[in-house]
């Protein structure tokens, strides 16, 4: 039993009272409390623990994919696609820098290739062009003799000899193509405007689109930031391209050139059309040398364009699908970056 007593008032009768009740009863109150406190800490105990598992189970599952990913390019293999970025903690940032990583070391992966192949072919070609050209010059030189003594109305044997001729001169161009794929070149690396690049390729095509029957546009850009660029390398890329939309289009299409504004220290241009466009399979080849859509062509402009722009720390890349055009873009390092 729980007692307890009070003596009353002095003005009152001098009495005492007493209280008396079971211990149970008077310790109800704190037992609901503890038990009360007991739950809730248990629950928060439970979701604590549940908070850090699953905060340990997201932490461990992409740590172990940077280790899977990083063990697959220790061993020479490319990650079959990039680290999942759950989190913007330390562990996102990881993960950020690694697909970075990645896709550099592919991209150089993929340069170096490139470099390879190029030098196989200069060398390649280097050796072809001193045992062709002279066969190729006194081929000519015989085409054009032996036509100035035919008979005027032997119109068989003239065009038999023109299309030696013409013959003889895809073979030199062919040639001449190798070697300047091939051959190093000294560049010189000046902060340039693209724009009086753009207009004057656009001014040196215009004639031939327009004896095609096709539109050739070009809005100068408001503003034209410096690239780092040798501008007749450019100039070249420029032509290139424009040629090679000019000779696979059909008549009453359309070409446009503009310039892309600067985005993360790059600038550039684009070329785009709205002729047949190109699927996957043909999209993925078309940089490839000797591979060519056109008749009588070397398949060796795209292959050019794509290392002029590799030579100058750039980019080139295409969108193109069946029915809906193509469009080439040609990004370059901005201001007086020389690297």
């Amino acid at each position: 039993m729980l007692l307890g007593q009070s003596r009353l008032d002095d003005d009152l009768p001098r009495w005492s009272v007493v209280v008396a009740t079971p211990l149970t009863e008077a310790h109800a109150p704190a037992r609901r409390m503890a038990q009360q406190l007991a739950t809730a800490l248990a629950a928060t105990l439970a979701v604590a623990l549940a908070l850090a598992l699953l905060a340990a189970r997201r932490a461990t599952l992409a740590l172990t994919e940077l280790t899977d990913a990083a063990r697959a390019v220790g061993r020479g293999e490319r990650p079959s696609g990039a680290v999942a970025v759950r989190s913007r903690d330390e562990i996102g940032i990881l993960a950020e820098a690694f697909n970075r990583m990645a896709a550099d070391l592919k991209r150089a992966e993929r340069e170096l290739v490139d470099a390879a192949k190029f030098s196989f072919v200069g060398e390649l070609a280097s050796g072809v062009a001193h045992e062709v050209r002279t066969p190729l010059g006194v081929l000519r030189s015989s085409a054009q003799i032996l036509e100035r003594t035919l008979p005027v109305r032997d119109d068989e044997s003239r065009e038999l000899l023109r299309m030696l001729r013409d013959e003889v001169d895809r073979i030199e161009r062919v040639v001449s193509s190798l070697l300047n794929l091939g051959r190093p070149r000294e560049k010189h690396i000046e902060a340039t405007p693209l724009g009086p690049i753009l207009s004057r390729a656009v001014a040196f095509v215009e004639p031939q689109a327009r004896e095609k029957q096709l539109a050739l546009g070009y809005a100068p850009a408001a503003t034209d930031p410096p690239v780092a660029c040798d501008a007749e390398l450019i100039y070249q890329v420029v032509l290139n391209l424009l040629v090679n939309a000019v000779q696979i289009l059909p008549a009453q299409s359309r070409i446009d050139v503009r310039q892309l504004p600067l985005t993360r220290g790059q600038a550039g241009f684009e070329i785009r059309d709205n002729g047949p466009g190109m699927s996957e399979d043909v999209r993925a080849r078309i940089f490839e040398p000797y591979f060519t859509r056109r008749e009588g062509g070397t398949g060796l402009g795209l292959t050019f364009v794509q290392r002029v722009i590799q030579e100058h720390r750039g980019r080139v890349t295409v969108d193109s699908a069946p029915g809906l055009g193509t469009t080439f873009q040609i990004w370059l390092p901005a201001g007086d970056d020389s690297r």
